[in-house]
């Protein structure tokens, strides 16, 4: 009964889902009107507290979680063979809802609010050994607190403009809200003094979220709870756009592809911080223009007639390391664009800092090559 009853909220919030992340007081236009309707007569039908469609999309999606637990609880209590495919689609549901509600708060500004349920949403996977939507789930932590960082708490039309959310729109929440590849290889100079703090954060999340999915198969954790979490998704066709669900354009992704994501964002992350720290250091500082189309030919000249500074790389080694870092992630990853762009990086560090030193010019030849495109080489990200 439980399992039924979240069924079918859930469905009335996923027609609600456009209301609710609509501009303020646009709600009523956001949903076509026999949608409207029948979204009141099921207020009325249930015996509901009359409210905005909004806020009564946000309780459906606070009840279906509550059911949702309720019925994997009792179901625990029954054989694996009665329980198992009911306890798969529960999960499922689960994970999908709560994405759904984390995605309804940042995309409304409720920032703060956004980023407590991430983290409450975090131990519960992490408790039931749902290590993969644990992992999902800090990733879309990840980029919204990677945007708020950076950006700000900017007007939260930002974050809707990429699309509504739902179950079934295959949106995804983790590109509308965070941002990554060439978004976060602007604006270096400009950097924050308390971007630094942020980005660490992340970082030291990330590889924490990293190591817990080691030794994971593909498709799921190697628990039974957690494969049949991510079988479940596949299952019932499952892919919200939130917080959980939503940091893949599919619930089912698999254990891999997650791992390829964080990689991909830690890449993006640690070359972020060496770049805004280059930005500091004359004539070092043009390597950052290196990341932005309108401005990497005059960098690149700029660095080509620059003079030697006078200590050298003395200032750039933890901007190599966090670099070679970089390129690490996104080698394992297999994205050539931003591989590319970190190796030019590099390149362009050893040029200029160790113009009169062969072995350093060798090296600076070694990571031109590394930046050379690769045949066939995607990935998309910034190009080299």
């Amino acid at each position: 009964i439980s399992k039924w009853k979240a069924d079918l909220l859930y469905e009335l919030s996923t027609l609600a889902m456009p209301g609710a992340l609509a501009a303020q007081g646009a709600a009523e236009r956001a949903l076509e009107p026999h949608v409207r309707e029948y979204l009141e007569a099921q207020q009325r039908d249930t015996q509901e507290s009359p409210q905005p469609l909004p806020a009564q999309c946000e309780r459906w999606l606070q009840s279906t979680i509550s059911l949702s637990l309720r019925g994997l609880h009792q179901l625990a209590a029954l054989p694996a063979e009665v329980a198992s495919e009911l306890q798969t689609q529960a999960r499922a549901l689960l994970a999908r809802a709560y994405g759904d509600l984390g995605h309804i708060y940042a995309s409304t500004g409720r920032y703060t609010k956004a980023m407590t349920h991430a983290k409450q949403g975090i131990e519960l996977f992490n408790a039931t050994k749902d290590k993969l939507h644990a992992a999902k789930l800090q990733l879309w932590l990840c980029r919204l607190q990677l945007r708020l960082a950076v950006l700000g708490t900017a007007a939260p039309e930002a974050a809707r403009s990429g699309g509504t959310g739902g179950s079934g729109s295959g949106g995804n929440a983790c590109g509308i809200l965070g941002f990554e590849g060439p978004a976060l290889l602007r604006g270096l100079s400009a950097a924050s003094i308390g971007e630094e703090a942020g980005c660490s954060q992340v970082v030291s999340a990330l590889q924490k979220a990293l190591k817990s999915l080691e030794g994971e198969e593909e498709g799921g954790p190697g628990s039974a709870d957690g494969g049949e979490a991510a079988n479940g998704c596949e299952a019932e066709g499952g892919g919200g756009t939130g917080a959980s669900g939503g940091c893949s354009a599919g619930g089912g992704d698999g254990v891999e592809e997650i791992r390829r994501e964080g990689r991909a964002l830690l890449g993006h992350v640690l070359l972020r911080q060496g770049l805004v720290r280059l930005a500091r250091f004359p004539p070092f500082c043009a390597v950052c223009r290196l990341c932005e189309e309108e401005s990497a030919l005059p960098a690149a000249l700029e660095l080509l007639q620059a003079t030697e500074p006078p200590k050298g790389l003395d200032n750039t080694k933890e901007v190599v390391e966090l670099m070679l870092q970089a390129s690490t992630c996104f080698r394992e990853a297999g994205l050539h664009g931003p591989g590319s762009l970190a190796h030019a990086c590099l390149a362009a560090v050893y040029l200029v800092g160790g113009r009169q030193d062969p072995r350093v010019q060798r090296l600076a030849l070694t990571h031109c090559q590394h930046a050379a495109p690769h045949e066939g080489g995607g990935g998309g990200g910034s190009g080299g």
